[in-house]
């Protein structure tokens, strides 16, 4: 008797003499009724393992009558043959993706899944890598490739080609359902998105007269198709783009060797490329005439990316692959696309509509439009929460750009794009809660690329335009790691912006940065930012500027002049109404830490009662931590110690969190090491020096050495006084550089009894002389990953 009879037999024999019926074996097994009936009745003749191991366990089979089970299911399995199977094989090695596991598991519990994704992210080389692997579990397998297909009507009568069966029927399926229909077959069905109609009608007709039929199907969009499973295929992560990239330059020359460097150069390649499969193996295929840091930088230019003559045609360059996308759109959803090209950053589709829509585009059509594109692959959909933003592939957004360009609306439609970005920073400015700077965090790529965009334009206007928004949204650079990044787009903006017209949009755009100067650039720029302000009527922003200055004097030993900048402080802070501004506010709390670092540690908590905070604003937090300041300095270790912790819980409120929270662990650091609590010190240390690691913000660069002191000292404790020699240098070298003086001697007068106690002279002098080379966030990060 043939196997797969004698596993429905054992199946039936066993079921029945269990006592269940097949839906309650079914339910106990975790299948459908249909499996059991179609394993009982033959129709499914190889039955996967895990179907077994499910069926064996709730038959509660013995040991001895488990194993003839199992033996009848592999035996079915290994002599069942596949009478048909016409997968394409190809001509280079497959590079493993997580993703095949997940569909070959999807395949087995859904009879319609579709791979869905953009133009050459993988979606064909995928599904025939998981149907190779399933192929054991079918009687047959097919594979259709629709792409030649020019006319929908015609997709019934090429499947029937594909099967080699006769077109038959008013639907041209008739012979094809005959051939599947009691067979448990596969189908695969390739590049559905240009027929998608005319495919979604044949398929649903496929599913529904062949009960044993699975179909996998790859497309840009999905079929929308009851008891569709849409999978959606995402970009290689960069470890599979370096492998895939490696392994096709490899192809090409065998002789080629992938050491660190290229290995991290290939990295940059894949990120740059969105780690779409289809442009790593074309970049790999320049290699031969381009070497590893010439491509990358080609690659950032836009050099196009052309593939070898086996490929089809749009497939044999990226632009190609695109351009097939688009071309398949319709009139609005063309318009559309085009008009999104301006949103570097990714938009909601609020943004959408209110950018994009005019009287040739209605704001009634966005959303629809919108949701086409996702389904069409050229829109990535990225959920947060409830919400919902929308984002381009790089490459997608220029090809989308280039057509915007060509149109002549680019002009017009980046216009619409920047008055929609002013308006969101006049809110900012206005009544920025700290949920609103929270949430406009995603919007600082589109704020980068309206100041690029004013650059080019060079027009006065533009450029001033784009300055009210980078001011606008200044708190929000300041709550995230990209300080660098607001300083030179700032000052890219003052290099451009001319005339007596400008000086009110000058001296923001100069008080927006002063957080982020070091000494000497503010000891530049902040008499004319003053004066600029101060003309303006800008004067609680003055008195701002003037308490900066005060802290950056005092901090270089500059008392006198100090203690003249807080006096500028109180006289333009000259009513309640003033003290309580933001800016305000902010001047009072920076007066306080002057006070606490020129000694007067009563003072600066006298000048901290003056404050009037609206609930929940982060200045709450900066107030504790000039007021723990205060209390450390007079002695009162544990009452400073206990102000931080108890704020410690509530930082992730607050849109600059990651600032607060390098304060407030750094300050406790120093602390504890004062208390001589060197491993908890060493804790809340890592967590403030790698905060400041991460951000290199310039206007903390002296705050950086201060805690990098104490990390020294931590360092020489514990077992290290090599690298505590080398902080302690950096950081002398860094306070020559930026003319601080430190504040507190306590941390490196700790670590040198330590060093000279382990440090013969003549190491401790070569150690110093290695470090007056060294970068100090390089040492910083030596120490946090020992």
């Amino acid at each position: 008797m043939p196997d797969r009879v004698a596993f429905s037999e054992l199946l039936r024999e066993h079921r029945h003499a269990a006592g269940y019926s097949q839906e309650a074996l079914a339910e106990r097994a975790g299948l459908s009724p249909g499996a059991i009936a179609a394993l009982e009745q033959g129709v499914r003749r190889a039955p996967y393992r895990d179907t077994v191991n499910a069926l064996t366990g709730a038959l509660g089979l013995s040991d001895a009558v488990r194993k003839e089970f199992e033996r009848a299911a592999a035996g079915a399995r290994r002599r069942h043959s596949q009478t048909e199977s016409n997968l394409p094989v190809s001509l280079t090695s497959f590079v493993e993706r997580g993703e095949v596991r997940e569909l070959q598991e999807l395949l087995r519990v859904r009879r319609l899944l579709t791979i869905t994704g953009s133009g050459g992210v993988g979606k064909t080389r995928i599904a025939v890598e998981v149907a190779n692997r399933a192929e054991e579990y079918y009687d047959d397998t097919h594979f259709v490739d629709l792409l030649p297909l020019h006319d929908g009507s015609m997709v019934a009568p090429h499947i029937a080609a594909g099967l080699d069966v006769p077109t038959e029927g008013a639907d041209g399926l008739a012979g094809v359902v005959r051939h599947l229909h009691a067979r448990h077959a596969l189908l695969i069905l390739d590049n559905c998105e240009h027929v998608i109609a005319e495919a979604s009608l044949t398929i649903d007709t496929l599913l529904r007269r062949c009960p044993a039929l699975t179909i996998l199907a790859t497309s840009r969009e999905p079929l929308a198709l009851s008891g569709e499973l849409a999978f959606r295929l995402p970009s290689m992560d960069v470890a599979a783009g370096v492998e895939l990239f490696a392994t096709r330059a490899q192809s090409i020359d065998p002789t080629l060797r992938i050491d660190p460097q290229r290995r991290a150069i290939i990295a940059d390649i894949c990120k740059e490329l969105d780690g779409i499969p289809l442009a790593i193996e074309l970049a790999a295929s320049r290699l031969s005439t381009l070497g590893f840091e010439d491509l990358l930088e080609r690659l950032r230019s836009g050099i196009p990316l052309t593939g070898n003559r086996d490929l089809p045609p749009r497939h044999q360059t990226m632009t190609a692959t695109i351009a097939w996308s688009y071309d398949l759109l319709g009139i609005d959803d063309r318009l559309l696309f085009q008009r999104l090209s301006v949103f570097l950053g990714g938009f909601t589709l609020a943004a959408a509509e209110e950018v994009c829509a005019n009287e040739t585009l209605p704001v009634g059509a966005i959303a629809d439009s919108v949701s086409r594109l996702v389904q069409k692959s050229l829109l990535n959909l990225e959920r947060e929460g409830t919400s919902a933003r929308y984002r381009f592939l790089d490459s997608i957004r220029s090809y989308a750009w280039e057509r915007l360009s060509e149109s002549g609306e680019a002009t017009e439609t980046t216009r619409r794009f920047m008055k929609w970005l002013e308006r969101k920073a006049e809110a900012l400015d206005s009544s920025p809660s700290q949920e609103r700077l929270i949430d406009e965090r995603a919007e600082l790529d589109n704020v980068a690329a309206a100041v690029i965009w004013a650059e080019l334009a060079s027009d006065d206007a533009t450029i001033q335009l784009a300055a009210r928004i980078l001011f606008g949204f200044r708190r929000v650079w300041q709550g995230t790691n990209r300080q660098a990044e607001l300083r030179k787009l700032a000052f890219g903006l003052l290099d451009r912006l001319r005339g007596a017209d400008s000086a009110g949009v000058v001296g923001r755009l100069l008080f927006a940065i002063t957080p982020h100067l070091t000494y000497f650039e503010l000891a530049q720029h902040a008499p004319r930012v003053i004066q600029l302000l101060t003309s303006a009527g800008d004067v609680a922003r003055a008195a701002n500027v003037h308490a900066r200055v005060a802290q950056t004097e005092a901090s270089h030993g500059r008392s006198a002049s100090a203690t003249h900048h807080l006096g500028k402080v109180v006289e333009l802070l000259s009513t309640p109404d003033l003290r309580r501004t933001r800016d305000g506010i902010v001047a009072i709390i920076e007066s306080a830490y002057v006070r606490s670092l020129l000694g007067d540690f009563a003072g600066a908590k006298g000048v901290l009662t003056q404050l009037e905070i609206p609930p929940g604003e982060s200045y709450e937090v900066e107030a504790r931590i000039v007021l723990a300041d205060a209390e450390f300095g007079e002695g009162h270790v544990d009452r400073a110690i206990e102000l931080l912790e108890e704020i410690k819980p509530e930082l992730h409120r607050y849109f600059n969190a990651n600032v607060l929270g390098m304060m407030v662990s750094g300050n406790l650091g120093r602390f504890r090491l004062y208390n001589g609590d060197v491993l908890t010190a060493s804790q809340d240390l890592t967590v403030a020096l790698r905060q400041a690691v991460d951000a290199r913000d310039q206007g903390f660069l002296s705050v950086t050495a201060e805690f990098a002191r104490d990390a020294a000292a931590v360092a020489a404790l514990s077992g290290r006084p090599d690298l505590a020699v080398r902080l302690l240098t950096a950081c002398e070298t860094t306070s020559e550089r930026t003319g601080a003086t430190s504040t507190d001697s306590f941390a490196h007068d700790l670590a040198m009894r330590e060093i000279e106690a382990k440090v013969p002279y003549a190491q401790l002098a070569a150690l110093r002389a290695r470090a007056t080379h060294e970068d100090l966030y390089d040492l910083i990060e030596e120490f946090l990953a020992t």
